[in-house]
Parts: structure tokens; C-alpha cells; sequence
């Protein structure tokens, strides 16, 4: 499945993720706790890349010397 019908976005909430993904959440948590799939926290919130859930979906590795969870904080 591709995303090229879905509106362009900076990231996907794990809702959108996995609608477009056609998973539970669990399985994305699941994916994201093995390193299958990168996250980032974003303002408190789980953000995923458009090309991250594209090469999940597609069974592609995840780049090695990546981090699975990245955390973004809210500059004051």
C-alpha cells in the first residue's frame, strides 16, 4: 500500500499510521519497541515519518546507527 493518495504531512499520528498501514496499534507499538518502525516524540506526542511507515510497509530494515524513538522537546 502506498501513501501517495494521502494528503502530504511532516508526520503521521500512530491513528493515521495505522489506519494507512491496515494494522493495530499494537502491532505499530510492537514494531516501534523491536526497531522495526521509527518514532519520534514530538511535543509529548508519537510522530511517524511518511518515508518510515512507506519502507515498514514495504518490509524494508530500518538505516542502521538510527534511533528507534527519537525525543523532540518543546523549546520555552
Amino acid at each position: 500500500m502506498s501513501l501517495v493518495n494521502w494528503p502530504s504531512k511532516i508526520s503521521y499520528t500512530l491513528e493515521e499510521a495505522q489506519f494507512a498501514a491496515g494494522i493495530s496499534r499494537r502491532s505499530l507499538e510492537r514494531a516501534i519497541e523491536t526497531g522495526a518502525l521509527r518514532s519520534a516524540f514530538v511535543c509529548g506526542r508519537r510522530r511517524i515519518a511518511p518515508a518510515d511507515l512507506e519502507a515498514f510497509m514495504a518490509g524494508l530494515p530500518m538505516p542502521a546507527g538510527t534511533p528507534a524513538k527519537i525525543k523532540v522537546r518543546r523549546f520555552a
